[in-house]
Protein backbone atom coordinates (compact mmCIF):
# COMPACT_ATOMS: atom_id res chain seq x y z
CA UNK A 1 0.00 0.00 0.00
CA UNK A 2 1.78 3.17 -1.18
CA UNK A 3 1.75 5.98 1.39
CA UNK A 4 2.69 9.56 0.53
CA UNK A 5 1.94 12.88 2.27
CA UNK A 6 -0.37 11.19 4.76
CA UNK A 7 -2.42 9.51 2.04
CA UNK A 8 -2.60 5.80 1.29
CA UNK A 9 -3.64 4.32 -2.06
CA UNK A 10 -5.24 0.88 -2.32
CA UNK A 11 -6.98 -1.24 -4.91
CA UNK A 12 -9.79 -3.62 -4.13
CA UNK A 13 -12.34 -5.72 -5.98
CA UNK A 14 -16.10 -5.26 -5.94
CA UNK A 15 -18.37 -8.06 -7.17
CA UNK A 16 -21.74 -7.04 -8.60
CA UNK A 17 -24.60 -9.07 -10.05
CA UNK A 18 -26.28 -7.39 -13.02
CA UNK A 19 -30.04 -7.91 -13.16
CA UNK A 20 -32.13 -8.08 -16.36
CA UNK A 21 -33.18 -4.43 -15.83
CA UNK A 22 -29.51 -3.35 -15.55
CA UNK A 23 -29.57 -2.85 -11.77
CA UNK A 24 -26.40 -3.91 -9.95
CA UNK A 25 -26.39 -5.71 -6.59
CA UNK A 26 -23.26 -6.26 -4.54
CA UNK A 27 -22.20 -9.87 -3.95
CA UNK A 28 -20.41 -11.36 -0.95
CA UNK A 29 -17.02 -12.66 -2.15
CA UNK A 30 -16.79 -15.04 0.81
CA UNK A 31 -20.06 -16.74 -0.16
CA UNK A 32 -19.13 -16.78 -3.84
CA UNK A 33 -15.79 -18.53 -3.31
CA UNK A 34 -16.51 -20.70 -0.25
CA UNK A 35 -14.90 -22.96 0.78
CA UNK A 36 -11.93 -21.16 -0.82
CA UNK A 37 -10.71 -18.15 1.16
CA UNK A 38 -11.92 -14.81 -0.23
CA UNK A 39 -8.24 -13.80 -0.39
CA UNK A 40 -7.96 -16.03 -3.48
CA UNK A 41 -10.28 -13.73 -5.44
CA UNK A 42 -7.44 -11.84 -7.16
CA UNK A 43 -5.88 -15.12 -8.36
CA UNK A 44 -9.23 -16.57 -9.46
CA UNK A 45 -9.97 -13.37 -11.37
CA UNK A 46 -6.47 -13.48 -12.89
CA UNK A 47 -7.49 -16.78 -14.48
CA UNK A 48 -10.85 -15.28 -15.50
CA UNK A 49 -12.77 -17.69 -13.24
CA UNK A 50 -11.31 -20.68 -15.12
CA UNK A 51 -11.92 -19.25 -18.62
CA UNK A 52 -8.39 -18.06 -19.47
CA UNK A 53 -6.70 -19.94 -22.32
CA UNK A 54 -3.41 -18.03 -22.08
CA UNK A 55 -0.51 -20.52 -22.25
CA UNK A 56 1.65 -18.43 -19.90
CA UNK A 57 1.10 -16.26 -16.86
CA UNK A 58 3.20 -13.26 -15.87
CA UNK A 59 4.21 -13.18 -12.24
CA UNK A 60 5.42 -9.81 -10.96
CA UNK A 61 7.59 -9.71 -7.88
CA UNK A 62 7.23 -6.97 -5.30
CA UNK A 63 9.92 -4.50 -4.33
CA UNK A 64 11.15 -4.04 -7.92
CA UNK A 65 12.49 -7.56 -8.50
CA UNK A 66 10.91 -7.69 -11.96
CA UNK A 67 8.65 -10.31 -13.45
CA UNK A 68 8.80 -13.71 -15.11
CA UNK A 69 6.50 -15.54 -17.53
CA UNK A 70 5.70 -19.10 -16.52
CA UNK A 71 3.79 -21.82 -18.36
CA UNK A 72 0.38 -22.68 -17.01
CA UNK A 73 -2.08 -25.50 -17.51
CA UNK A 74 -4.63 -24.38 -20.11
CA UNK A 75 -8.10 -25.70 -19.28
CA UNK A 76 -9.83 -27.67 -22.03
CA UNK A 77 -13.32 -26.77 -23.27
CA UNK A 78 -15.04 -29.15 -20.85
CA UNK A 79 -13.16 -27.68 -17.86
CA UNK A 80 -14.02 -24.13 -18.97
CA UNK A 81 -17.70 -25.11 -19.32
CA UNK A 82 -17.73 -26.64 -15.82
CA UNK A 83 -16.06 -23.52 -14.40
CA UNK A 84 -18.63 -21.33 -16.18
CA UNK A 85 -21.48 -23.44 -14.76
CA UNK A 86 -19.93 -23.24 -11.28
CA UNK A 87 -19.65 -19.44 -11.48
CA UNK A 88 -23.23 -19.06 -12.71
CA UNK A 89 -24.54 -21.32 -9.95
CA UNK A 90 -22.59 -19.47 -7.24
CA UNK A 91 -23.76 -16.02 -8.39
CA UNK A 92 -27.37 -17.24 -8.69
CA UNK A 93 -27.25 -18.48 -5.08
CA UNK A 94 -27.03 -14.80 -4.05
CA UNK A 95 -28.94 -13.17 -6.92
CA UNK A 96 -31.19 -15.72 -8.71
CA UNK A 97 -32.11 -13.44 -11.64
CA UNK A 98 -28.57 -12.19 -12.37
CA UNK A 99 -27.53 -12.16 -16.03
CA UNK A 100 -23.87 -11.20 -15.51
CA UNK A 101 -21.15 -10.91 -12.91
CA UNK A 102 -19.45 -7.51 -12.99
CA UNK A 103 -16.03 -7.36 -11.32
CA UNK A 104 -14.73 -3.85 -10.67
CA UNK A 105 -11.25 -2.93 -9.55
CA UNK A 106 -11.63 0.16 -7.41
CA UNK A 107 -8.73 2.53 -6.76
CA UNK A 108 -9.21 4.35 -3.47
CA UNK A 109 -7.27 6.98 -1.60
CA UNK A 110 -7.41 7.31 2.17
CA UNK A 111 -6.39 10.35 4.16
CA UNK A 112 -4.62 8.90 7.18
CA UNK A 113 -4.94 12.16 9.13
CA UNK A 114 -8.71 12.31 8.65
CA UNK A 115 -9.06 8.55 8.95
CA UNK A 116 -11.37 8.21 5.97
CA UNK A 117 -11.57 7.49 2.28
CA UNK A 118 -11.26 10.68 0.24
CA UNK A 119 -11.69 9.38 -3.32
CA UNK A 120 -12.63 6.24 -5.20
CA UNK A 121 -12.71 5.51 -8.91
CA UNK A 122 -13.25 2.43 -11.04
CA UNK A 123 -9.87 1.48 -12.48
CA UNK A 124 -11.05 -1.60 -14.40
CA UNK A 125 -14.22 -3.58 -15.05
CA UNK A 126 -14.67 -7.13 -16.33
CA UNK A 127 -18.06 -8.65 -17.17
CA UNK A 128 -18.79 -12.39 -17.12
CA UNK A 129 -22.05 -13.37 -18.81
CA UNK A 130 -23.88 -16.02 -16.79
CA UNK A 131 -25.65 -19.15 -18.05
Amino acid sequence: MPVSDGKASVSYLVLLARQPDGALHRLDARRLLAPMPADYLWAVLGNQFGQSTAPTKEITFRKGFGSVRVPRVVPDAQSRRRADEWLSRRVHEQQPDATALVVRTQAAEFDLTLGRETSTKTADETVFILR
